[in-house]
């Protein structure tokens, strides 16, 4: 049985209503704090003297502005919140049994390998929950760990699941650019890096490497295009774990796959592909470094045009997907600097 104390669903109200800065608003609640009131009718308390109150605050407020779901576990007595995590509200696309009994699940919208332990108290319901979604086709609402991605809690949703899949769009060709223009692209955006304290738009979350590198991927080339240089995308598809400082287990939870925009650069006459992937490197990368990266030689490369938002034909000519979906990872990237570990990058990673 799921946990009694933990609410797993979307916010109707703050009140009294988030208004920006958070710190001034804290200020202005009634001693009782903030009441957070759910759709389904449940209420919660974010408590004035919790010295998380003006973050957690702006989490719950974005949530309830972008209809994304919350999970909070709350004092069974006060109601007061003790924890939030960011679900994601999804479709499941594979699911596997590992020798040792857990069961590996694919997401739609993440590239990470969840795992559902076999020692979790609900492993059976939630694996049904899982199976039926899968075979239906029906979105279900995932709650997991902050930093390993286990899985904590499995719901069915309603009609809030995956956005509309736009189909392929026209895009320009390539062409080759010198090295220092593969330069000035990778600073371009690498210098759009979120402050993880206050991930504010449109910076992009490079520091939250855990998941989301096809929105950060189609805001690159975006960017890179507004600049006129014409990327593509390079897919890797495989078991990828690469080292990252940005992550408080100093390597990234097991991808399924990733990308990153790629480019065309003209060596002395010779065409090189360098991809620009701040999440992985300091500088533009040749293919072959960047695959080493990923620790999978055996992983399987594929290029399409930058208009592939998710292969295999769903596209983003108006953004509006990226932005939503850079917004979910600024919020997880916020939640992290303000967990038990801190903010990004760790010292203890090598």
């Amino acid at each position: 049985m799921a946990d009694p104390n933990a609410i797993v669903d979307r916010i109707d109200s703050l009140e009294p209503a988030f208004r920006p800065p958070a710190a001034e608003f804290m200020k202005r609640v009634p001693p009782e704090g903030v009441r957070i009131r759910f759709s389904r009718g449940e209420i919660a308390w974010l408590k004035r003297s919790d010295p998380r109150a003006g973050v957690l605050a702006q989490l719950l407020d974005e949530l309830r502005e972008d209809r994304a779901p919350a999970f909070v576990l709350v004092n069974r007595d006060s109601k007061a919140i003790e924890r939030l995590l960011l679900p994601l509200s999804t479709h499941v696309t594979g699911l596997a049994e590992t020798p040792a009994g857990d069961a590996l699940i694919d997401l739609r919208l993440s590239h990470i390998r969840h795992v559902l332990r076999r020692e979790h108290p609900d492993y059976l319901s939630f694996l049904e929950i899982l199976k039926g979604a899968l075979e239906k086709q029906e979105p279900v609402i995932i709650t997991k760990t902050e930093a390993q991605h286990e899985i904590l809690d499995v719901r069915p949703d309603g009609p809030f699941g995956d956005e509309d899949r736009p189909g392929p769009v026209a895009w320009p060709s390539v062409q080759p650019i010198a090295p220092d223009r593969s330069i000035e692209m990778f600073n371009l955006t690498q210098t759009m890096s979120c402050d993880p304290i206050d991930p504010v738009a449109p910076c992009i979350p490079f520091l939250f490497p855990d998941d989301g590198c096809w929105a950060r991927a189609h805001e690159m080339c975006r960017l890179m295009i507004e600049n006129g240089v014409i990327p593509r995308k390079i897919w890797i598809d495989g078991k990828l774990r690469p080292r990252n400082r940005n992550h408080p287990c100093c390597r990234t939870p097991v991808w399924s796959w990733h990308v990153a925009p790629v480019i065309e650069v003209s060596l002395s006459g010779v065409i090189e592909e360098q991809v620009i992937d701040p999440v992985l490197f300091s500088a533009p990368a040749t293919i072959g470094a960047w695959k080493g990266r990923l620790g999978d030689p055996e992983a399987a490369l594929e290029r399409t045009e930058a208009s592939i938002f998710l292969r295999p034909t769903d596209t983003d000519s108006d953004y509006r997907l990226t932005k939503l979906h850079l917004r979910f990872r600024r919020r997880d990237l916020r939640a992290r600097a303000i967990s038990v570990d801190g903010p990004p990058p760790y010292s203890h990673c090598p």
